[in-house]
């Protein structure tokens, strides 16, 4: 991505193969990170829309909360230390998302 040659001062091109290659493994286990929490995120969501067990908007919170926390962390080291421009907003705004979700799912055990 674009800020990601600003943080390092170069163009894709310029970089070796070697760092190449490391820097898309780590690209590939964060994104299958990401995924791999967005399923289970998922699943506790159509959990608990059928079953309303009251633990699981808790652990849906907490789940999302430690991965957008990681991403936003990892997006301000950037842009404290180079001048890349990574997509906070967008972690910030997934943070938001998940706390609506959290009220929602709260407020349907409420009325039950």
């Amino acid at each position: 991505m674009s800020y990601h040659g600003e943080a390092l001062h170069a163009t894709w091109n310029d970089l070796d193969s070697s760092v190449q290659i490391l820097i898309l493994a780590l690209m590939r286990a964060v994104g299958g990170g990401f995924l791999a929490v967005a399923i289970v995120i998922a699943l506790l969501q159509v959990k608990f829309s059928l079953t309303k067990i009251s633990w699981i908007p808790g652990i849906i919170f907490a789940t999302g909360v430690t991965i957008d926390l990681t991403s936003i962390y990892a997006t301000l080291i950037l842009r404290t230390h180079s001048t890349a421009k990574p997509p906070t907003f967008l972690a910030l705004l997934g943070l938001c998302v998940l706390l609506i979700g959290y009220i929602y799912n709260r407020k349907t055990l409420k009325c039950l």
